[in-house]
Order: structure tokens, then C-alpha cells, then sequence
């Protein structure tokens, strides 16, 4: 009698470890790789260019997301800046390499990408007003987002600021939108975004505050509606974190899947190149710390992400990190739960 249940555990027990080999071989395997086909490239302002796209198959995205392409391997992140349409709108970079490679980019060009990925649209409020705030390139996810605010009848006040009157891309577009109350400052002609004009668009009603543009203008636009309208959230695009390595051989636990994997990440390096020498399996999305796919619970220790990312204040109160930027300090206990 006992013999048939050992065999019969035994079966279940390799079962359940294939089961689960399965499941951790699809876990790390590569994501398919996409392309899409450049269909038009024109400037909409002296410094910027309108890259319209074909994609390979279906692509949904919510407005305010973002692409990665691959050029002159390297990748880089840009929003899809129209509601509709697959379109990049990409500013020349002095020097950049892939910036100045996407302004010579010709119809018939095939770029790889992946995504989408970003959530920097996806707390607009139900009803009431919003504010919106973007500084020179820092523009393109507005376009989307404007029109999908006043379709939802939301009342709309957006502050775009840009150096001089004839470098100002998508600005046209933005003035067209019927229902948007559109402030345009130039730095030139009026001087820089202030404290002032950023609180004189603040209101007790303002449900929200959505900024995207140069780091010194967003960290002023959160320093001012926290001290002028305090209950009104800010939500800020960020499209990378920093990418640091351990200062010392550092043990992590890794639980993914309901099962602990222990790794050691050695002195300068990321901890998700460690755990994938480790075969680990780990989610993943745009490895810079942007989209949240690889959202990680600290259980015990330290995961530090420095820079800019899409983990919000609440987000680390909750002890939430990211496993694709994050850097232990010392033997953390990490879980990267369902989806």
C-alpha cells in the first residue's frame, strides 16, 4: 500500500518541477523581435523631425507611451506623440548619435523597436481640471494625451515653454485642439518658466498636474504645486534611471514564481545581469527603469534605484523597487510577483 503512494508522490513531484522548468525557460526566453518600416520623415520644427511608422502586425498603446528603437546599436526611448498614428517626434541632439541617425533616416527604413511601454498617462482623473506642463522636446506626449483628456470632458490648461518662437515643434498641432487652454512662453521673448507662472495655473479645482520636459522645470513644478496646491498629484515622464553597479559582492535572494533563486552580484555589477548569468527567471520590459514591467517587492534589505524612474514616492513607501536598475547595498530578500 505505501509503495503505490511513494510512485504516486514522486510522479507529482517531478511533475511539478517540470511544470515548472517549462514555466522558467519560458520566462527567460527573448522577447520576439519587432520591426517597423519608416513611412515619412518631416520637420516640424527647425530642431525636430515627425517619423511616421509602420508596424509589423498590431500595436496598442495608451496615449503618453513611449517606443524604444535600435540605431547605430544603440537603443532609445521616444514617445508616440499622436493619437492615432505610430509617429516619433524626435529633436536633433548636437553629437547625439541616434538622434542625428534618426533626422537621416529616409522612407523604405526598417527600425527595430520594442514597447510600449510608460504609465505617464494613466492616472487622468474621471472628471474635473488638469494642468499640463512641457518644456522644448518634452512636448511629445501631450499631443495624444490633450485629446484624450477632452474626450473625457476633462477641462485642460497647458503651460509650453520653448527658447525661441521659431523652434517650437508640435506647438501648431497643440493650438488646433479645440477646448485646450494653451499658454506659450519663450524664453527669449517672455524669460524663463517661473514659480509664479507655474502657481498662476494652479487652481483649488486642478485634480492633477502632468510635467515632462528639462529636470530643473520638473523638480520646480513639483516643488510649487506641493506647496500651493498640495492635494493635487504631479505625474512626471521619466524615460531612464541610472544604471549602477554594486559597490561590493553583494548575496541577493530572488524569489520569482514562488521560488527563492540566491545570487551573488559581484562588485560593478547590475544585479539583473546577475541574476540572468543565474539563469533567473525575471520580468522585464525597457531595462531603464521607465515602464514598471520588472516591478519588484523588497521583502527585507535595500534595493536602491537612483536617478530618475517611474516609481513614484508611494511606490517605495510600499517597499517596491525595479529589478532592472536596482542596486542592493547589502543581502536583500526580492520578490517579483504575477503580473
Amino acid at each position: 500500500m505505501i509503495a503505490p503512494l511513494i510512485v504516486a508522490a514522486l510522479a507529482l513531484a517531478v511533475g511539478l518541477l517540470e511544470a515548472w522548468s517549462a514555466q522558467s525557460r519560458r520566462s527567460v526566453a527573448p522577447t520576439p523581435r519587432r520591426f517597423a518600416r519608416v513611412v515619412a520623415v518631416e520637420a516640424c520644427s527647425p530642431s525636430t523631425v515627425n517619423v511616421e511608422l509602420a508596424i509589423d502586425g498590431e500595436l496598442a498603446w495608451e496615449a503618453g507611451q513611449f517606443i524604444q528603437v535600435s540605431l547605430e546599436g544603440a537603443w532609445r526611448s521616444y514617445t508616440l506623440s499622436h493619437a492615432e498614428r505610430v509617429r516619433l517626434t524626435v529633436k536633433r541632439v548636437p553629437g547625439g548619435v541616434v538622434s542625428n541617425a534618426v533626422h537621416r533616416l529616409a522612407p523604405g527604413a526598417m527600425l527595430e523597436f520594442r514597447g510600449p511601454f510608460g504609465s505617464f498617462g494613466e492616472a487622468l482623473p474621471a472628471a474635473g481640471r488638469v494642468v499640463f506642463v512641457a518644456g522644448g522636446s518634452g512636448v511629445t506626449p501631450f499631443p495624444s494625451l490633450v485629446r484624450r483628456a477632452r474626450a473625457a470632458g476633462l477641462e485642460v490648461t497647458m503651460l509650453l515653454g520653448n527658447r525661441v518662437e521659431g523652434d517650437a515643434p508640435l506647438a501648431a498641432e497643440l493650438r488646433g485642439v479645440e477646448g485646450l487652454e494653451l499658454i506659450e512662453r519663450f524664453d527669449a521673448r517672455d524669460g524663463p518658466i517661473d514659480a509664479d507662472v507655474i502657481g498662476r495655473l494652479l487652481t483649488p479645482a486642478t485634480a492633477g498636474v502632468w510635467v515632462c520636459g528639462p529636470e530643473g522645470m520638473t523638480t520646480l513644478v513639483a516643488e510649487v504645486v506641493a506647496a500651493r496646491c498640495p492635494h493635487a498629484p504631479v505625474h512626471t515622464e521619466r524615460f531612464s534611471a541610472d544604471r549602477v553597479g554594486a559597490s561590493q559582492e553583494t548575496p541577493v535572494t530572488f524569489i520569482a514564481a514562488g521560488r527563492p533563486h540566491r545570487v551573488t552580484v559581484r562588485p560593478g555589477q547590475r544585479m539583473l545581469d546577475a541574476l540572468r548569468e543565474a539563469r533567473v527567471p525575471v520580468r522585464t520590459g525597457c531595462e531603464q527603469g521607465a515602464c514598471g514591467a520588472c516591478r519588484v517587492q523588497v521583502l527585507s534589505g535595500e534595493l536602491v534605484v537612483s536617478g530618475s524612474s517611474c516609481l513614484r514616492d508611494e511606490d517605495r513607501a510600499r517597499g517596491q523597487s525595479l529589478a532592472c536598475v536596482g542596486t542592493p547595498t547589502a543581502h536583500a530578500v526580492i520578490e517579483q510577483r504575477d503580473a
